[in-house]
């Protein structure tokens, strides 16, 4: 007889003894010792946050409890508070009795590791068929989102939500409550999210500091650098149907353009290739 993913679950569940979960929270303590959250306060108090929101919507699941504790672990204890995530992984299996139940715990901070600046709606509905992973995820955003979010992380969280919608017609994911669902849409669709000009142009200012080249391998994120001395900025403002893009001439401030909304990137890629081309004519003919 083949067994489920939630049988699994449900046994783990009854294998966690009364001191794992004491175990654990010192570990993910441990993990975190001298870091440091942006407003300068004590980072564990961010996955201590995360697991009391899991806790409330999910009290019952202890899987999730756990890996909430420890989900930021092997992202930022390596090289900080232990060698490598080998020796992180090692903390984690020796804080839990069964070998199964701490292994499932990995199983699911492993889920919820991933590359910093890398495609962040595609790796959440990655999580989409992991319940407990999802779980943590969501928990995580519900904090983020309660503690003076900025705007383009509103942003970034909205198309994530938004995405996952889409495939599920509004409703929670499956595994998801749907107070859990209902609280995530209600901070990312509060009047913050209407942004003025000056909030897009922060929003764009923060991209930059990350120097991409046309010509370079892999993937260009967000803005990229179209020509010597001209930037262009694109910025996806609403989950893949509305983008703002802004182009600067640093030398030549009065050749900048005004922020520009498109309703793709395609609109706003041709419209960035055009106006780099007549300031480069510009340019060009200046020198001459």
């Amino acid at each position: 007889m083949k067994i489920s993913r939630k049988q699994i679950r449900l046994l783990i569940r009854e294998r966690f003894s009364p001191d794992d979960f004491k175990d654990v929270y010192a570990t993910a303590q441990m993990a975190h010792v001298g870091q440091t959250r942006r407003d300068g306060s004590e980072y564990f108090s961010h996955p201590s946050e995360v697991r009391d929101i899991a806790q409330s919507f999910y009290p019952s699941d202890q899987v999730v409890q756990m890996a909430a504790l420890l989900h930021d672990s092997l992202e930022d204890a390596p090289g900080s508070t232990v060698k490598s995530v080998e020796e992180m992984e090692e903390f984690i299996m020796g804080s839990i009795q069964d070998p199964e139940a701490g292994a499932e715990v990995i199983r699911v901070v492993r889920a919820l590791t991933h590359e910093k600046g890398g495609d962040y709606t595609g790796y959440v509905m990655s999580l989409l068929n992991d319940t407990p992973a999802l779980r943590v995820k969501l928990a995580d955003m519900v904090h983020n989102l309660s503690d003076a979010p900025r705007p383009r992380q509103k942003m970034k969280y909205k198309s994530a939500l938004d995405a996952i919608g889409a495939q599920t017609g509004g409703a929670p994911p499956s595994g998801i409550s749907g107070e859990h669902w209902e609280q995530l849409y209600s901070l990312v669709e509060s009047k913050q999210m209407r942004l003025t000009e000056n909030e897009l142009r922060l929003i764009i200012s923060e991209e930059i500091g990350r120097s991409f080249s046309t010509n370079a391998d892999g993937p260009i994120p967000y803005w990229k650098t179209v020509a010597d001395d001209v930037e262009v900025n694109i910025l996806p403002i609403e989950a893949g149907t509305k983008y703002a893009c802004e182009i600067e001439v640093p030398s030549n401030p009065e050749l900048s353009s005004p922020l520009r909304y498109f309703s793709n990137e395609e609109e706003a890629n041709l419209f960035a290739r055009q106006y780099t081309e007549y300031v480069k004519n510009i340019i060009t003919n200046k020198e001459k």
